[in-house]
Order: C-alpha cells, then structure tokens, then sequence
C-alpha cells in the first residue's frame, strides 16, 4: 500500500486528510510536527508524498526542507506544502527544487489534493468493495 505523510499541526485538519487518503487506498501517516516527521522518517520506508503544512510547532516547514536537503537517502521525496500562509512559490520551489512540488493555498478543495497525490503515488489503489 502506497502511503503519503502529512504534517499537520491542525488535529482536525490532519484526521480529515487522514481519513479521505484511507477511503482512497492510500496508508495515511499523520503526524502533528516536523520533528515528528523527521522521527517517522527515520524509522520507515519513505511515502510517496508529503503534505506539509509550513506553521508548526517546534520544527516548522521551513526547518524540515532545510532537514530534508541534507538527507541523502531522501533526495527526491516530493513534497507538497499546504498551507494558510502567503508562501512565495516560485522562491521555495527554487530553494527546495529536489523536494517541492506543489503548493497548496488553504483552504484546498478535496479534488485538487487528490489529483496531487494521483500524479505522485500513481493513480488510488482500487478500494475493497464491501460485501
């Protein structure tokens, strides 16, 4: 099962990202601050794909691309940075070019985050129909 790690320090932001990434057949991790994620990171295979909220506790989105560059095993770990922020694309795409590749303005409409995590993980896996 492909799974995608999101980075959310919003409890109910996380969970409804949780639980739509479960519906669609994907193993969501879901964790609250980057050095959570940068924990999990180091003890799991990597995801297919990061959303990555840049306002967190601790370790912020920041901290975690600057993190994130030095980790030679992780180099091409696309990440998607969603958040309520003004972000300068253009200038964190180039700062982060190995890792960011999208990011998401919220709020975000379901359909757009679904289309960003089909493009990187592949098309959802087919879901288990109930008998």
């Amino acid at each position: 099962m492909k799974s995608v790690l999101v980075i959310e320090d919003d409890p109910d932001t996380r969970a409804i990202l949780a639980e739509i990434l479960a519906s669609e057949g994907y193993e969501a991790v879901a964790v609250g601050a980057g050095d959570a994620a940068v924990k999990y990171l180091g003890s799991h295979a990597a995801p297919c794909l990061v959303l990555l909220d840049f306002r967190l506790p601790g370790m912020n989105g920041i901290a975690f691309l600057q993190w994130l560059n030095k980790q030679e095993h992780l180099k091409k770990l696309p990440v998607a940075i969603i958040s309520a922020l003004r972000v300068d694309a253009e200038k964190e795409k180039a700062s982060f070019r190995d890792h960011v590749v999208a990011i998401l303005r919220k709020p975000f409409t379901l359909e757009d985050v679904l289309e960003l995590i089909d493009s990187h993980c592949g098309e959802s896996p087919p879901r288990e129909e109930a008998a």
